[in-house]
């Protein structure tokens, strides 16, 4: 059985996925610290987030 919970398998994918969280993060106002977690089969990234008005969410 392979394991699906992995980080990126290349440098470039880890760059694209840290890109991702980036942009996404800048787009929903969210601030996000802690440590990371790949998800599924390294394409998934987690991470803590903290929005000003909302509070903290997610893992870790």
């Amino acid at each position: 059985m392979c394991d699906v919970l992995a980080p990126p398998t290349s440098p470039a994918d880890e760059h694209r996925a840290l890109a991702a969280q980036q942009e996404a993060s800048a787009a929903l106002g969210v601030t996000v610290e802690g440590r990371r977690l790949s998800g599924y089969q390294g394409r998934t990234l987690g991470q803590k987030a903290h929005h000003p008005d909302h509070g903290a969410s997610g893992c870790g």
